[in-house]
């Protein structure tokens, strides 16, 4: 049976190696390439972003390539201090 792209599967990871809470998913069917991950509730957006309509918030998450590399995972700058 042929993978079906509408179909959210995968594991997500918010850092190489650090799996995300199984609340995240994949905006997609990792069997096809990694994907963005955002909250099940949430909207999934083309730019690597995840979209909250209750509250409004753009936020970014995480992706299912568990080395982080993909592009498909988002760049999270960390604090400088």
């Amino acid at each position: 049976m042929d993978a079906n792209p509408f179909i959210s599967n995968g594991t997500c990871y918010y850092e190489a190696g650090k799996e995300s809470d199984p609340e995240f998913i994949p905006c997609g069917n990792d069997a096809l390439g990694h994907k963005t991950c955002c909250r099940g509730s949430d909207m999934c957006l083309s730019s690597r972003a995840c979209y909250n309509q209750t509250y409004g918030l753009t936020y970014l998450s995480g992706c299912s390539d568990p080395e982080y590399k993909d592009p498909s995972c988002p760049k999270k700058p960390r604090d400088g201090g």
